[in-house]
């Protein structure tokens, strides 16, 4: 029954106020403003994912610059690797500067040792760079190192025993 009575009210309100009559043309004008009310719609839909593109591409970079923080145990491998690196440097430097022809030969024929080893240490090394969270090769580089001055070491004994028994003949 109310339903009745607000349409009787409605139809008498569209009678006593008659609406202005359409132009012909009208439809063309409607198309035009839904044609621009899509493409802004559009821009500003392309301009949403561009900012969210953006924004993760930010955030992909702050991430990243924050994981590559350098961990404790890498910065006393470092250390450790170049103390060690100097150490068989100045080793190597003062047997190959040696004018003895014993030292020498004793070099020559442990040279091939500890190219082998300083090889596997690169390719070590390698693998460490492309992985550096693996502390397992952490270890093993350092491993590599003193094995390098172990063999120096026994190179360095060699040596001193070589000495030893020269000077225990000249004595006699």
């Amino acid at each position: 029954m109310k339903a009745q009575k607000l349409k009787k009210q409605f139809r008498a309100w569209e009678e006593i106020h008659q609406a202005p009559p359409l132009k012909t043309d009208h439809r063309a004008v409607f198309r035009k403003r839904l044609g621009k009310r899509k493409t802004s719609t559009f821009q500003v839909r392309l301009l949403q994912w561009a900012a969210v593109a953006i924004v993760c591409i930010g955030l992909a970079n702050a991430l990243g610059f924050f994981t590559a923080t350098v961990s404790e145990e890498e910065v006393r491998f470092q250390k450790a690797e170049i103390h060690l690196m100097q150490v068989i440097e100045q080793q190597l430097l003062f047997y190959e500067t040696h004018p003895s022809p014993v030292v020498q030969e004793v070099i020559a024929r442990s040279k091939t040792q500890l190219n082998q080893l300083q090889q596997d240490y690169h390719v070590l090394y390698e693998q460490w760079e492309m992985q550096p969270q693996q502390p397992q090769l952490i270890h093993a580089l350092i491993q590599n190192l003193n094995t390098q001055i172990s063999l120096l070491s026994e190179i360095n004994q060699t040596l001193n025993a070589l000495n030893q028994g020269d000077h225990e003949q000249i004595s006699i």
